[in-house]
C-alpha cells in the first residue's frame, strides 16, 4: 500500500512541476494538501541536476518552494552543501542554506548562512574560510560577508586572519583571484653565498583590475644592500597580452649598478594578422645569477619587432631584430636586420598528383659583425616535394630545390635533392635510407655535398627495440661514422637507453653513453645520463631526480647535478628538501657550481616558504 501511495505521489509531483519534474527517490512518510506535498524521513530527490537529502521536505505548487529542514545535503556537479535548513527557489533556481558547510574548489567555507545566487555566485555571511583540510586548520579567514564566484574570484570584507584560533591582523577588504594559477601569494626566500652574504628575497602577487597582476620583490643581501623590482602580466582585450620584469641593485659593496628589463608583447590584430615585440637587456651577465630566479647565466640577449601575417597559402612577415652575445665580460652585437621582409608559401598542390611546391623570399638589410657594417641581402628558394607510396610497406619522399642570394656582389646560389626511401617489410623492421646532393652554382660550380646515409630499427618485442645509423661520404668515398642504440623499455615507468658513435675513419669509439629514465606521478621522476667522450677523455655523470619520500606528508627530495668522473670533480650539484602542503610549500636547498670567475666553487644554502592563503592585494574596481 505504501509503495502505491509513493508512485501515485510521484506522479502527482511530475505533472504538477510541468517540463522539469521532481523525482521522489525515496521518503517514508508523505502527505498531499492541495498545492502543498510534505514529505519526512530520509527524504531523497532529483531535480535537474540537483540532487536532495533531508529529513523533511515541502513542496508547494503555487510558490514553486522547496523547504528542506533536519540534516540537509544539496549536491550538483559543482558542490556539495550541508547545512540545517534550506528554503530554495525551484523556478529562479536560488535558495539560502542555513548553518552551512561546503568546499567549492580547494577552499572550505562555513557560516551562519550561504545564499545561492546561480551561475556559480555565492554570498556566505558571519562565515570562515581555509584552504587547510586538516581537521583542526592551522588557519583560518573569518569574515562577516563573502563573495564567491566559481573560476573567477573571491572577495571579503571586514575580514580577520587567524592562526590556532587567535586574530593576527586585520583586512578591510580582501581579494583572491580564483583564475589564475594556483601557488602561493606570499614567497620569502633565506639563504647565504660568499658574494652576497646573507639574503632574504620577498614575492608578493597583487592584483590591478581582474586583467592585470604581477609580483612586487623586494630582497635584501648583507654585503651589496637593498634590491627591488616588479613583474606585471596583462591582458588587453581577448586578444592582447604581454609582460614587464624589471629589477635593479645599487651594490654596496662594489658601487655597481646592476639592472635586469624584459619585455615582451603579443596582439592579434585580425583573425590572421599578428604583432609582437620583445626587448631583452641585462647590465652583465652574472646579473641573473646573482639576482634571479634561476641560478644560471645567459650568454645572448635577443629583441625583435613582428609583424605576420598567416593565410591559407603562405606566411608574411616584417621584422626588425638584435641579437647580442657574450665577448669579453659584456654583450656585443653579433646580428641585426633592419628591416627583413620574409615571405614563404605554404604547400600548394601541382595538379592533381602526389607533387607539391613551395617557394620563399627573403630580403632586408643585415649587420656584418665582422666588417662592422650593413649589408643589403635578397634570398629566394624553391622546392618541389613529393610523396610517393607504390606499396604499403614503401614510401618514396621525393624533394627537388634550388636557392639564390644577392649581397651586392654576383648573384651566388645552390641547387640540391633529398630523396629518402621508407621501407617497412616486417611490423618488427623499419629502414630509412636517404640520399643527399648539393651543387653550389658559382662561376666554377663545385659540389659541396653527395651522401648517402640509413638507418635500420628492429622491434622484436615491445619493451625492446634496437637501431643502428650510418653515413657514407661519395665525394671523400668513406664512411663517416656508425651509431647504435639499444632500448630496453621494461613497463611505462622505466626507460634505458645504450649509445655508442664509432668514428669509422679514425677507427675508435667516439662516445659511449647510457640514460635512464623512470617516472612514476605520485612517487618519483629520475634522468640519469652516462657520457664518456673517448677524444677529450673526460667522462660525465648527470642526474636529475625527484623522489615523494611520504605520499601522505607531502614530503620529498629533489636531487640535481653533474660529475666529472675523469678528473674527480664536480660540475655542478644541487640538493633539496620540499613539502608542498594545502596552504604552504617549503623548501631547502643546497647548490654548488664552478666559479663563473675562476676562482673557488661557488656555494648557497636557501630556504624558501611559500604562503598559499596569503591574502593577495587588490586595486581599482573589479566586474
Amino acid at each position: 500500500m505504501d509503495r502505491l501511495i509513493m508512485i501515485v505521489l510521484m506522479l502527482i509531483v511530475g505533472n504538477t512541476w510541468g517540463e522539469d519534474p521532481i523525482i521522489l527517490l525515496h521518503a517514508d512518510r508523505a502527505v498531499y494538501k492541495k498545492e502543498e506535498i510534505v514529505l519526512e524521513g530520509e527524504v531523497e530527490l532529483q531535480f535537474k541536476d540537483i540532487h536532495l537529502r533531508a529529513d523533511l521536505i515541502r513542496l508547494n505548487s503555487e510558490t514553486r518552494m522547496l523547504q528542506a529542514k533536519g540534516e540537509v545535503i544539496l549536491e550538483d556537479k559543482e558542490k556539495r552543501i550541508y547545512g540545517q535548513e534550506l528554503n530554495y527557489n525551484m523556478e529562479e533556481e536560488k535558495g539560502v542554506m542555513l548553518f552551512a558547510h561546503t568546499k567549492i574548489e580547494d577552499t572550505y567555507y562555513s557560516g551562519e548562512s550561504i545564499e545561492m545566487l546561480g551561475e556559480g555566485r555565492f554570498i556566505l555571511n558571519n562565515c570562515t574560510f581555509h584552504t587547510c583540510d586538516l581537521e583542526n586548520p592551522h588557519y583560518r579567514l573569518r569574515a562577516k560577508r563573502v563573495e564567491v564566484k566559481t573560476n573567477d574570484r573571491l572577495q571579503a570584507r571586514s575580514l580577520f586572519f587567524e592562526v590556532g584560533g587567535v586574530p593576527l591582523f586585520y583586512l578591510p577588504i580582501y581579494y583572491r583571484n580564483l583564475k589564475r594559477e594556483k601557488g602561493s601569494r606570499l614567497v620569502i626566500k633565506t639563504g647565504y653565498n660568499a658574494v652576497s652574504g646573507f639574503y632574504a628575497k620577498g614575492r608578493y602577487r597583487y592584483f590591478l583590475k581582474d586583467r592585470y597582476h604581477g609580483e612586487i620583490l623586494c630582497d635584501y643581501f648583507q654585503k651589496r644592500g637593498w634590491g627591488k623590482g616588479i613583474r606585471y602580466r596583462y591582458l588587453i582585450g581577448g586578444s592582447g597580452k604581454g609582460r614587464i620584469d624589471f629589477y635593479h641593485i645599487e651594490e654596496e659593496d662594489t658601487s655597481r649598478s646592476r639592472w635586469i628589463a624584459t619585455s615582451d608583447y603579443y596582439q592579434e590584430i585580425t583573425r590572421d594578422t599578428t604583432g609582437g615585440i620583445k626587448i631583452d637587456l641585462l647590465s652583465d651577465e652574472l646579473v641573473e645569477r646573482r639576482y634571479g630566479e634561476e641560478w644560471t647565466t645567459r650568454n645572448k640577449l635577443e629583441s625583435y619587432l613582428h609583424l605576420t601575417q598567416s593565410k591559407e597559402r603562405y606566411v608574411l612577415r616584417g621584422l626588425l631584430y638584435r641579437k647580442d652575445e657574450l665577448e669579453g665580460g659584456r654583450f656585443m652585437k653579433k646580428e641585426e636586420d633592419l628591416p627583413r621582409v620574409t615571405f614563404q608559401s605554404k604547400r600548394l598542390n601541382i595538379g592533381k598528383g602526389p607533387f607539391y611546391y613551395k617557394f620563399g623570399l627573403d630580403l632586408g638589410r643585415e649587420w656584418e659583425y665582422r666588417d662592422r657594417y650593413h649589408n643589403n641581402f635578397l634570398k629566394g628558394d624553391l622546392d618541389i616535394l613529393g610523396k610517393i607510396a607504390p606499396s604499403k610497406r614503401v614510401t618514396f619522399s621525393p624533394n627537388i630545390g634550388i636557392t639564390g642570394k644577392w649581397e651586392g656582389t654576383p648573384i651566388t646560389g645552390s641547387y640540391y635533392t633529398d630523396f629518402p626511401i621508407r621501407i617497412e617489410p616486417y611490423l618488427f623492421l623499419d629502414i630509412d635510407l636517404k640520399h643527399s646532393f648539393k651543387y653550389e652554382l658559382q662561376e666554377e660550380g663545385k659540389i659541396t655535398k653527395n651522401r648517402l646515409s640509413g638507418e635500420v630499427m628492429v622491434i622484436p618485442l615491445r619493451e625492446f627495440k634496437t637501431g643502428v645509423s650510418s653515413e657514407y661520404d661519395l665525394i671523400e668515398e668513406e664512411f663517416k661514422h656508425i651509431i647504435g642504440d639499444i632500448w630496453i623499455i621494461p613497463n611505462r615507468y622505466i626507460n634505458l637507453q645504450l649509445q655508442s658513435f664509432y668514428d669509422i675513419k679514425e677507427s675508435r669509439f667516439r662516445k659511449i653513453g647510457i640514460f635512464l629514465k623512470g617516472h612514476h606521478k605520485d612517487l618519483y621522476d629520475i634522468d640519469l645520463r652516462y657520457s664518456k667522450y673517448l677524444t677529450t677523455r673526460s667522462e660525465i655523470l648527470r642526474w636529475k631526480i625527484r623522489i615523494d619520500l611520504i605520499r601522505r606528508l607531502k614530503l620529498g627530495l629533489r636531487f640535481d647535478g653533474g660529475y666529472d668522473l675523469k678528473i674527480g670533480k664536480s660540475k655542478w650539484c644541487e640538493y633539496g628538501l620540499y613539502r608542498d602542503l594545502h596552504c604552504l610549500e617549503a623548501s631547502a636547498t643546497f647548490r654548488e657550481s664552478e666559479s663563473l670567475t675562476g676562482g673557488e666553487p661557488e656555494r648557497e644554502f636557501v630556504v624558501n616558504i611559500g604562503i598559499k592563503a596569503f591574502p593577495e592585494a587588490k586595486l581599482g574596481e573589479f566586474d
